[in-house]
C-alpha cells in the first residue's frame, strides 16, 4: 500500500484549478533519513554511531536507543567503547535528550537483549550482552530498567533470580516479553565459541505478598546454535526469524516456533511473495511487529563460502503470522545496515536506528530511518501542519511538545498557557475531524 500526501499546503491545490500548481506527492511509506543534526548546537548533543543497541517506543511515543558498541570514535579519542546510556528521541522536534542514568545499570551493553513489560511500556528489563571484549566479558545478569521522560531519568535495578536454571553468559541472544507481565522468554546467543538455540523463561511470581523471581530451562533445538536472531511472540507461538553463526545463517522458507502449550519446536513452510520469493537468509537484522505482520528489515547474510566475508543487506519484508506468507516491501532501506535495531510507533512509524555499514564492520551510522506502515492521524498531520507554519508555537517551552499533545498545541496556539487561563469554552481538540480541519485552515 503507498501512503501518500501533498509535500505543499493543502489549500492552494484545492482552490487552484491550474494543474501545473499540484505539488508532487510524497510517499511516506519510502524510507527517508530522519534528519536531526540541524536541530542540535554539538555533535555531542547527538548520540555517536554504534551497533549492537536496543531500540523501543515508550508510552509517550518518545524513542529510545539503550547501549551499544562502537570501534570507530577516534576523532572522540577513544578506540572503542560500550555506550552505558539510554537516549530518547522527539520525533515531533527531532531532537535527541540524553538520559541521566542512576540505580543498577548494566554494564554489558553490546548485543545484549531488550524487552519491555508490555507494548510501550516505559518498564523494560535488559538480559545478558557483552563488553567491548567478545567472548571474554559476557553477562547473563538481569535489570529492570525505569525510563522517565519528564525527568531524563533511567533508572535500573537488577533483578537476582533463585534458582540454579540461570542462562550461561552470554551475547547476541533474543528476549521477549510473555503472555503476562513479568514473564521473559530468551533464546539462542553465543558465548563466543559456541552458539545454542536454548529457551529459558524468565519470571516473576509471588506468593503471600512476596516477590520472587526464577529461571527455567525450557528446552533447545537440538541441530545447531544462533546468535543474533529475532523471535516474536504470537499467542502459544514463540517464533524464530533469522539468525547464524559466523558461517551459517537460518532462512525463510523453512520456519520453526516453539509451541508453548506442547513444549516442543514446530517446522513450517511459508508462502512465498508474488514471484514465489523469500528473504535473503541473514542475521543481525530487525524484527518488529505492526498488527498482524512481522516486519524484517536489513541484516547481513554470508557472501559465498568465504568465512567471515557478508554481503549487508538492505532489504523488508512482511511476513504474516495468520497466512506465513511473505511478501517484500516496495522500498529499501536508504542505507543498507545490521546489528542495528528498529521500534514501531502506536501510530505505525517504522524507525531504525544505527547499525554497521560496511561489510568489513569498520563503519557504523547514528542514521534515524523511518517509514509509516500505515497513516497518520489526522492529529498528526494537523500537528505537522501547525509546526510548519507556525514555529514559534514549539519553541521555549513548546520545544518538548510530542505529537500526541495535540490538546496541548492547539491551547498554545490560540494563547492558552494553562486549563486556568480559560475565560470561555474551547472545542474538545480529541476529535481527529475537528484537528483535521485546523490543518485545512493553516495549511
Amino acid at each position: 500500500m503507498s501512503l501518500s500526501i501533498f509535500s505543499l499546503p493543502l489549500s492552494s491545490w484545492f482552490n487552484s484549478t491550474n494543474e501545473s500548481l499540484r505539488p508532487p506527492p510524497v510517499d511516506l511509506s519510502q524510507f527517508q533519513r530522519l534528519h536531526t543534526q540541524s536541530e542540535h548546537r554539538t555533535l555531542a548533543e547527538i548520540p555517536p554511531e554504534r551497533s549492537g543497541h536496543r531500540c523501543f517506543y515508550g508510552s509517550d511515543d518518545v524513542f529510545y536507543v539503550v547501549g551499544g558498541y562502537s570501534a570507530n570514535v577516534s576523532v572522540r579519542g577513544v578506540e572503542s567503547v560500550i555506550y552505558r546510556e539510554v537516549w530518547a528521541l522527539n520525533l515531533l522536534s527531532k531532537k535527541w535528550k540524553r538520559m541521566t542514568i542512576s540505580g543498577s545499570f548494566p554494564t554489558a551493553l553490546a548485543s545484549f537483549s531488550l524487552a519491555q513489560r508490555e507494548p510501550y511500556s516505559d518498564i523494560f528489563m535488559v538480559f545478558g550482552g557483552s563488553g567491548a571484549t567478545f567472548g571474554a566479558s559476557n553477562s547473563n545478569k538481569m535489570f529492570e530498567v525505569v525510563v522517565d521522560d519528564e525527568k531524563s531519568m533511567a533508572i535500573g535495578k537488577e533483578r537476582v533470580a533463585m534458582s540454579d536454571n540461570v542462562k550461561a553468559p552470554s551475547y547476541g541472544h533474543a528476549m521477549i516479553s510473555g503472555p503476562s507481565p513479568g514473564i521473559y522468554f530468551i533464546v539462542g546467543g553465543t558465548n563466543g565459541f559456541e552458539y545454542n538455540l536454548d529457551i529459558h523463561v524468565f519470571k516473576t511470581i509471588r506468593h503471600l505478598g512476596i516477590e520472587a523471581v526464577i529461571w527455567d530451562y525450557l528446552t533447545t533445538q537440538q541441530d545447531g546454535g544462533a546468535y543474533r536472531m529475532e523471535i516474536i511472540l504470537d499467542d502459544n507461538r514463540l517464533f524464530v526469524f533469522g539468525g547464524g553463526t559466523s558461517r551459517d545463517v537460518l532462512g525463510f522458507d523453512i520456519m520453526f516456533f516453539y509451541n508453548l502449550d506442547t513444549g516442543g519446536f514446530e517446522v513450517i513452510k511459508p508462502i512465498g511473495d508474488e514471484n514465489d520469493d523469500y528473504p535473503v537468509a541473514r542475521r543481525c537484522h530487525s524484527a518488529t511487529q505492526w498488527g498482524r505482520e512481522v516486519v524484517i528489515a536489513g541484516g547481513c547474510t554470508p557472501r559465498g563460502a568465504g568465512l567471515g566475508e557478508i554481503i549487508v543487506l538492505e532489504d523488508v519484508w512482511f511476513f504474516h503470522l495468520d497466512t506465513f506468507r511473505w511478501r517484500r516491501h516496495h522500498y529499501n532501506l536508504v542505507d543498507p545496515v545490521f546489528f542495528h535495531s528498529a521500534a514501531v510507533s502506536t501510530e505505525g512509524c517504522l524507525t531504525i536506528f544505527g547499525g554497521t555499514l560496511d561489510e568489513s564492520s569498520k563503519h557504523r551510522s547514528n542514521t534515524t530511518q523511518i517509514c509509516w506502515l500505515a497513516p497518520p492521524s489526522l492529529k498528526t498531520f494537523a500537528t505537522w501542519s501547525l509546526k510548519k507554519h507556525f514555529p514559534s508555537v514549539f519553541e521555549d517551552d513548546g520545544a518538548d511538545l510530542r505529537l500526541r499533545d495535540s490538546t496541548k498545541i492547539i491551547k498554545r496556539f490560540f494563547g492558552y498557557s494553562s486549563d486556568a487561563e480559560k475565560n470561555c469554552e474551547t472545542p474538545s481538540f480529541e476529535e481527529e475531524p475537528l484537528l483535521s480541519e485546523v490543518d485545512f485552515a493553516f495549511a
